[in-house]
């Protein structure tokens, strides 16, 4: 028979996990689907609201469901556009060339269309190989003419790892994001600002896995903002070295106030990864310690008792005693 304590225990684990776990039920068959290895996550998080940068999250039904309606427009649009944008792109690379798709972008195809610079006018971005090079080109339409406005050339990277696009900075138009990925290395992120058919690079940034978080201005008429959720791998028995960042208008930079991407994001997949092995107990000191992070403490509290009474070795114990020493 199971002792009392323990089967309370294991009542409460299996009921903190059931709290993590029940609404993310797509999540995980999403990320083995479409992200492999080192993926970035397939899906994007809602909005995170911060009044006078505080932190307090708003809700905002109005501007989702705007948004919602603007793409839902977009996309019945270009199904009566009637243009042949693989023969348009292919009027601009060279004979014999393929276009790549992205290797973990869900849905994405090997045409990216986005508004890059804020003239409400879709610009046509694809990739190909040639040489040694990943060439990207953006091609934009004038008097019903398209011509290439701008091209990056990447020697040495293995694939196109992920093609996408996130409104990092205050300007009108997205920001272009391309995952490059060399052979035995992390993809790195790079970041291209569009305007006058120039690509400025921003930053660099290498992942494993990353978000695009949308981030509400508290000024009603400001755009949303993405920020940059960065998962990169590290040895040692947390898996991952886990940031939110932001365009700061000179440099990607970190964001303090962590605390709603640990509870949207980071607590959700480590309790995944519990509920998937709950007998590994590294498992339950990294979902305690992202329960922590997240400032979930009776939640934390409950991860660390059911992770001690597996009997870790003494080294895992320590950490699991300063954990708990931090909530106190």
């Amino acid at each position: 028979m199971i002792p009392i304590q323990l089967a309370g225990l294991a009542i409460a684990g299996s009921s903190l996990l059931s709290q993590y776990t029940q609404d993310n039920k797509s999540t995980p068959d999403n990320i083995k689907r479409n992200t492999g290895i080192f993926p970035p996550f397939p899906i994007q998080l809602p909005p995170i609201g911060y009044k006078r940068d505080t932190g307090t999250q708003m809700q905002n039904p109005i501007e989702t469901f705007i948004k919602g309606l603007n793409s839902t427009i977009t996309e019945i649009s270009k199904r009566f556009v009637g243009e042949d944008y693989n023969a348009v792109v292919k009027d601009f690379i060279p004979g014999g060339t393929t276009l790549l798709k992205p290797s973990f972008s869900g849905n994405s195809r090997e045409i990216l269309l986005a508004d890059l610079d804020g003239d409400l006018r879709d610009e046509l971005i694809a990739s190909y190989r040639e040489d040694r090079e990943i060439k990207t080109i953006v091609l934009k339409k004038q008097d019903n003419n398209w011509y290439k406005a701008a091209e990056l050339a990447h020697r040495d990277y293995d694939s196109l790892h992920f093609r996408g696009t996130a409104a990092f900075t205050n300007e009108q138009g997205r920001q272009l994001l391309l995952g490059m990925a060399p052979k035995d290395k992390p993809p790195a992120l790079i970041a291209y600002s569009f305007r006058n058919d120039s690509l400025n690079k921003l930053f660099t940034r290498d992942y494993h896995r990353f978000d695009l978080i949308p981030v509400l201005s508290e000024h009603r008429n400001a755009p949303a903002k993405s920020y940059l959720g960065v998962w990169n791998k590290k040895d040692g028995i947390i898996p991952f070295d886990i940031n939110l960042m932001r365009w700061n208008g000179t440099e990607l930079e970190k964001y303090d106030n962590i605390k709603p991407y640990y509870r949207q994001r980071v607590v959700p997949y480590f309790a995944y990864q519990t509920k998937n092995s709950p007998m590994h107990v590294k498992n339950w000191y990294n979902l305690a310690d992202a329960l922590v992070t997240a400032d979930m403490r009776n939640d934390a509290l409950i991860a660390i008792r059911a992770g001690m009474a597996m009997k870790p070795d003494e080294a895992l114990r320590e950490k699991f005693d300063a954990l708990k020493a931090t909530i106190s």
